[in-house]
């Protein structure tokens, strides 16, 4: 186990998922805003469907950097001295790494909707892993077609304990910078 932690495939594959879910998670906060999601509308139970906090502009945006995040990650891997073979197929992993986060965490916000949380409010655990568990489960998903990943066990582990600080420390971050209302 600890041979495989130190191997340098396996740092590579968790930052092939972790890459690609955290920009997208956290460009969806910082160039989020304008038109919610859910238009305004309630579910049927009259809450709002996912809140203002879930827009399109955030969505897209999460997307489109979690896509560049991959882009740029293969291109650092290409110009390192180590063996990394670059294929496109990268960009789509990077693609659906990226919706799966941003699905995620308008998840976790209809999740919190629906235990009449308002926005803001802290959902521990729920808030520190809806975007990756489900980044991660596209990833798979994606990897299940084209085998282009090494996905364990333990990668899944290394990025599920690894995600809750990095998480802290990203949404430290923009509650300083003022991006946030909350530091959590």
């Amino acid at each position: 186990m600890i041979k495989n932690m130190v191997d340098l495939n396996f740092i590579v594959t968790v930052f092939l998922i972790v890459v690609p879910a955290y920009m997208a998670n956290g460009f969806a906060l910082i160039l989020g805003g304008g038109k919610p999601l859910d238009c305004g509308k309630k579910f049927f139970d009259g809450k709002r469907i996912f809140g203002e906090g879930k827009t399109f502009k955030g969505s897209f945006s999460g997307v489109l950097f979690g896509t560049l995040g991959i882009i740029l990650e293969v291109g650092i891997l290409n110009l390192l001295p180590i063996d990394f073979n670059f294929s496109p197929t990268y960009i789509l992993l990077g693609f659906f790494v990226s919706v799966g986060a941003v699905i995620g965490d308008i998840l976790g916000s209809f999740i919190k909707r629906r235990l009449g949380l308002p926005r803001g409010a802290p959902a521990p655990i729920l808030d520190q892993l809806d975007f990756i568990l489900v980044g991660f489960l596209f990833a798979y998903i994606f990897n299940l077609q084209v085998k282009l990943l090494n996905l364990t066990l333990i990668v899944f582990l290394v990025v599920i304990v690894a995600t809750p600080i990095a998480h802290f420390v990203g949404c430290f971050i923009a509650y300083k910078t003022g991006k946030k209302k909350e530091p959590w």
